[in-house]
């Protein structure tokens, strides 16, 4: 019976350079095949190592197998499973947008060493943000991520790689309560202004774009929301969502309870011909929208943001209606 045998790895180097076959394979039977060129006579040793720890996207270790990232914010977390082991990744930049690439080391243990392809592998630091601008549409950036020989390989210790389009602008941001809430004008109460009111829910919207005015998939933005203003502590929430295909979130808060701190506001509406009073009860909150922009950090050492509310006017304040009861109506 004749045996076949499929070659998995070689390794030739030349003089007397240890050999290395490094491979990714399923549970089996393997066998060496060891062809001597020249020897004098020396005896050798070999060996072979087994790494069950793996992450997700092996088997990536040359630069023609690399991860492909799609055109999205990505986040990828991978090991080294040995002191051989290389990620390799490639991201096209589809229209040139600017972007930022991150390798996230919480170990502090310099045992990643992170590259870019820059006509030639060039080293960068981790933990840092870097910002790639003017780039040709569909160029395409290589990383790599490979195991810092000097030390030992811990396959438990992972890293995190982030290639992100910059958020640039935002449109299309719609913020608003019911569409037949019977709304408190400036002029009935103005201490602060009410811009956003709504009866049980809050609506969300708008549209995250990159530095062509594309939108973007993947990025994130923050609704920070504070039920009731004299109440801060115990009433703010942050909402976070990710932006869909189109760039697009959109979000829907349930008010649930409402305890007004404003009562007896009064108002007039004028409907179907007949002038309405109204009295109502408010629970004063406040809003802000916080987007990374994913450049890093700004002149403050803060992440650096955009959104609606800032260090002049933080928040937009808003009413939630507990309670409206009508106390005239008479043709108008």
């Amino acid at each position: 019976m004749r045996a076949y045998f499929t070659a998995i790895g070689t390794s030739a180097n030349t003089g007397n350079l240890d050999e290395v076959v490094l491979a990714l394979t399923e549970p089996g039977h393997y066998y060496w095949f060891m062809e001597v060129i020249d020897s004098d006579g020396s005896p050798f040793n070999f060996g072979a190592a087994v790494a069950t720890n793996l992450d997700a996207y092996e088997f990536n270790d040359t630069e023609t197998l690399a991860t492909i990232l799609p055109d999205k914010q990505n986040t990828i977390t991978g090991n080294m499973d040995s002191i051989n082991d290389i990620d390799y990744y490639q991201f096209t930049v589809v229209r040139g947008q600017d972007i930022s690439i991150r390798l996230l080391d919480e170990t502090l243990s310099d045992e990643f060493i992170f590259e870019i392809n820059n006509n030639g592998w060039t080293p960068l630091v981790a933990n840092n943000n870097y910002l790639l601008s003017n780039l040709q549409a569909n160029q395409s950036i290589s990383l790599r991520v490979r195991a810092n020989t000097a030390l030992p390989a811990d396959p438990s210790n992972n890293y995190t790689l982030t290639t992100s389009s910059i958020v640039t602008s935002f449109t299309n941001d719609v913020i608003s309560g019911e569409s037949n809430v019977n709304r408190i004008p400036l002029i009935a109460y103005s201490q602060p202004y009410l811009t956003t009111q709504a009866y049980n829910r809050l609506n969300w919207s708008l549209v995250l774009r990159d530095s062509t005015g594309a939108p973007i998939e993947g990025a994130i933005a923050y609704f920070n929301f504070i039920k009731d203003v004299e109440d801060q502590a115990n009433t703010s929430t942050s909402y976070q969502a990710l932006s869909n295909t189109n760039g697009k979130i959109s979000d829907q808060i349930n008010l649930n309870s409402c305890t007004p701190n404003v009562k007896g506001i009064l108002h007039t509406e004028y409907s179907l011909g007949y002038k309405n009073v109204w009295e109502s009860d408010v629970e004063v909150g406040a809003w802000q929208i916080v987007i990374p922009t994913n450049r890093g950090l700004d002149e403050n050492g803060e992440i650096d943001t955009i959104g609606i509310g800032g260090d002049n006017v933080p928040y937009v304040y808003f009413g939630h209606i507990c309670d409206q009861d009508l106390i005239s109506s008479e043709p108008s």
